[in-house]
């Protein structure tokens, strides 16, 4: 699958009152820096009439281009509803004190606080394509798409994979456990388990982070690294709730056809140089299989450290992202 490169966010429309205008400005001096173009419900140039872009059901623009390059932020419902009923991403504007706010999948009550990549991240999210995480010499890390599951489902039963699965669901890369986990995961987390392409769009593993069993995105979480043997560990262990950190697993899984080439590594260096930009979690940890040598090899290469062995025998390491 190649990316689109076309697909980005290129606009905003605001539609808030007045009481948001002082958190719509630092979120728009954002935008501008970042090239996005920044649109009011009415809009002024000197010595002109206003022009409307939008009022109650009625807006400035072809339906089909808006879907594919805006997000609209408003605190009004109506609003939302419109948008969202054409398909058009839209972000509400609430206090807590309003409850409930229809017509949007995505609620704020400090849009000052969103990030550009936030914005277009949702736009992909609500148009069902798959957000480019990131890109190596090598390799392109995506959100996996449902066309991934047969590609998948066939490297999980590899005949080297003995170590893919410890504690976890076996079923995991099934057709309808893997949709349910895309469907869900991406848009509430912001992290998961990505594909990991060539350049050219070829599929030739997958890749990511998984939180602990406590967050609850998925019972199969913890595919862990194994550089040498492609295979992979599936655990469910809340490691971090003694001291109340954040913690994440780092995920992997490589058909074999692509093994010992480097590109273990590469893509684990690239989630892991994800986790630290976006401030995800204060560690990452890898549980495996002592036998598992390749995955023990990888893990210290990465930079993680040796904290011991869980009660059912397994290795255990961890990095730290907050230094």
């Amino acid at each position: 699958m190649i990316m689109d490169e076309r697909k980005k966010l290129r606009k905003v429309l605001i539609i808030v009152g007045e009481n948001w205008q002082i958190q719509i400005q630092k979120l728009e001096r954002k935008l501008r820096n970042a090239g996005v173009e920044v649109q009011y419900a009415v809009s002024k140039t000197a010595g002109e009439e206003p022009s409307l872009l939008w009022k109650e059901g009625k807006i400035a623009g072809k339906t089909s281009d808006l879907q594919q390059e805006m997000v609209v932020i408003t605190d009004d419902p109506r609003a939302a509803l419109w948008f969202s009923g054409r398909r058009i991403a839209c972000i509400g504007c609430a206090g807590r004190e309003q409850g409930y706010f229809a017509g949007t999948g995505f609620v704020t009550e400090a849009p000052e606080l969103l990030e550009v990549y936030e914005l277009e991240e949702y736009l992909f999210h609500v148009q069902g394509w798959p957000v480019t995480v990131a890109k190596t010499e090598r390799l392109v890390l995506r959100e996996i798409v449902k066309e991934d599951w047969e590609i998948l489902w066939r490297i999980s039963r590899q005949e080297g994979m003995k170590y893919l699965y410890q504690n976890g669901d076996r079923e995991f890369f099934r057709r309808d456990n893997l949709l349910a986990y895309i469907e869900q995961a991406y848009a509430l987390y912001g992290f998961g388990l990505w594909g990991v392409c060539l350049r050219d769009g070829t599929l030739i593993g997958c890749c990511g982070l998984s939180p602990d069993e406590g967050y609850g995105i998925t019972d199969a979480c913890g595919l862990l690294p194994d550089e040498g043997h492609g295979e992979t560990d599936i655990c469910g262990e809340n490691r971090c709730a003694e001291d109340q950190e954040t913690c994440l697993e780092l995920q992997y899984m490589l058909s074999e056809e692509y093994q010992r080439q480097g590109y273990g590594r590469e893509m684990c260096l690239a989630v892991l140089d994800f986790a630290k930009e976006r401030q995800l979690a204060d560690k990452v940890w890898i549980k495996t299989h002592p036998e598992n040598t390749a995955s023990v090899h990888l893990a210290i290469s990465l930079g993680f450290t040796f904290e011991g062995k869980t009660a059912e025998g397994y290795l255990q390491y961890r990095m730290l992202l907050g230094t």
